[in-house]
Formats: C-alpha cells, structure tokens, sequence
C-alpha cells in the first residue's frame, strides 16, 4: 500500500488524530509489520503474553471470553493494549470475523523508539479506550443489579470475576 493512502488511514484512526503530518510520517517509518487473517484465524488467545498491540485497518474481528463472543470490533478499533500497557497476559481470545482482516502490529521494542510526544499521544487514546470499557462494563453491572437484592458493587464484581470486561 502507498504512504499516502496509509497516511489517510492512520489521520482517520482515533489514536493518530492529535499528531502532525510530520508525526504521522514518523510512525508510518517505523518497524512495524501489516499482518492479514483469513476468517476464524486467531489473532491473539486468552492468557499468551506479546508485546505487541494491534490496530485494525480492515474487516471485523470476534473478542471471545469463555467460549462466547462478546463483542464483534471493527476498523479504526485497536486490539492488545492492556497487554502491551502493562505486559499481561491477554485477556481475551481475538478470531478474524471476515476473510480478509488487516491489522497494523506495533511491538512495545518499536513503539519505544517514537518520541515521547507520539507515545503519550497514543498512550492518551488507549487509556481513553481503556476506560471507555470500563463505564460499559460498570453500565451494563448497574442494568444487572435492578433487583432490591443485589447490590451493584455485588455484580461488577461478579462480572470481572467472569471476566466480563469488555
């Protein structure tokens, strides 16, 4: 693909939307590797370690937990980041949803390597991410607790204990 058109991908992409044209150049120069998966592919499993997160470009993929899909994402959404954050095990299983997903994968090693104003930008939009899921996960505990016998702290911690995160 031609920088200028992955340029206009990554401008649409929340994470990239505060930085510079400049920047962006940076970022589409940095090591990094656009990897493709056929439908029903893993991309990541629950409970593997990788440095690496994932922005994806093009098609849906499937988030399972326990054997079930809980959410379904597509582009400009970014997968991996609670592992790439604070390097723990993956959280949740990642399939590709359609034949022909394309992700951009960024590893902690090159990431690293951006200057500090492209990582806390970036680093911003994952936290914002990060905490996004979180008021769902709190919204969806407090719609579960309507019941006078159940206490809402009762439910969301229930729900992380199930790993109902997402």
């Amino acid at each position: 693909m031609e920088k200028a058109k992955l340029a206009r991908i990554l401008r649409k992409i929340p994470l990239f939307k505060k930085l510079s044209d400049t920047e962006i150049d940076l970022i589409l120069e940095m090591p990094k590797s656009y990897v493709s998966f056929h439908q029903g592919e893993i991309i990541m499993e629950e409970g593997e370690r990788d440095d690496a997160f994932y922005i994806l470009m093009h098609g849906r993929v499937s988030i399972w937990r326990n054997k079930e899909i809980i959410a379904t994402v597509a582009p400009p959404n970014f997968l991996g980041e609670v592992g790439f954050i604070v390097g723990a095990p993956r959280v949740a299983t990642v399939t590709a949803a359609d034949d022909n997903v394309v992700a951009m994968k960024i590893t902690s090693y090159h990431f690293n390597c951006l200057n500090s104003h492209i990582r806390e930008c970036i680093k911003d939009k994952i936290i914002e991410g990060l905490v996004l899921r979180l008021n769902q996960t709190i919204d969806a505990a407090r719609k579960d607790s309507t019941s006078p016998s159940t206490s809402f702290d009762k439910v969301l911690d229930e729900k992380y204990a199930r790993g109902e995160t997402w």
